[in-house]
């Protein structure tokens, strides 16, 4: 039996990555987050989703052909990207109370008439991060050189795409291929016309990934699948 068969699907696409030359330092990097991101959790922590709870939805915005959206129940409040599909256009309502169902990695959004929204992207990734299990010491700022194109640009907010790979320290495990959304701010519009810059992700504090360059520090506030369309 091959050996990469054994492997878990984010492990064989870094493997694959890494024999690329230019790959090396940021895949050593992502090797060690993976270890790190898919080790078991001792316990959950309390700001942990319950398994099925009733939300309320609030803070909608649509950022591209996406829709931005928290959701309020017991225990926890987290923000989620969503697609602009039929049903999550008719779910993803502001002061609508549906039920959350936590399955898969984001979980999956159901209403009365049992029509299903899963969401595809997490934002405010301050929030996502301290509801995980602790995974790295606060001390330790991890670095990486990413690359990416801009999708959208809008008034307050820009998508890219590209590979973002210590996203996985939030076991976002699209990381390989990822949107990425920054504010629309003079801190990121450096990074963004040059389409690269130098990742740090932050174990403690208010913004978990920030890209790093001579303007300053620029957050990235959200990670989503890409679409067909990007």
């Amino acid at each position: 039996m091959r050996a990469d068969l054994l492997l878990a699907p984010e492990a064989i696409l870094y493997l694959r990555w890494m024999r690329r030359p230019d790959a090396l330092p940021a895949a050593l990097i992502g090797l060690l987050t993976l270890a790190c991101a898919t080790a078991p959790p001792a316990e959950e922590p309390e700001r942990s989703p319950p398994a099925r709870s009733l939300v309320q939805i609030s803070e909608i915005a649509t950022i591209g052909p996406y829709l931005d959206a928290r959701l309020s129940g017991p225990r926890f409040s987290l923000r989620f990207f969503f697609p602009r599909s039929e049903n999550c256009l008719a779910l993803i309502r502001s002061g609508a109370e549906v039920r959350y169902l936590r399955i898969g990695t984001l979980g999956s959004v159901v209403d009365e008439e049992k029509r299903r929204c899963e969401p595809i992207g997490v934002a405010a990734l301050g929030e996502w991060r301290d509801h995980l299990p602790r995974q790295r010491s606060p001390h330790r700022t991890p670095r990486v050189q990413v690359e990416f194109r801009t999708i959208f640009e809008g008034e307050d907010q820009v998508l890219v795409r590209g590979r973002f790979p210590l996203a996985l320290e939030i076991r976002w495990a699209a990381a390989m291929d990822t949107v990425a959304m920054f504010p629309a701010d003079p801190a990121c519009d450096q990074a963004r016309q040059l389409g690269k810059a130098t990742m740090e992700y932050h174990a403690k504090g208010p913004e978990p990934f920030l890209l790093v360059g001579e303007e300053g520090s620029c957050p990235i506030l959200g990670f989503a699948n890409p679409l067909e369309t990007d």
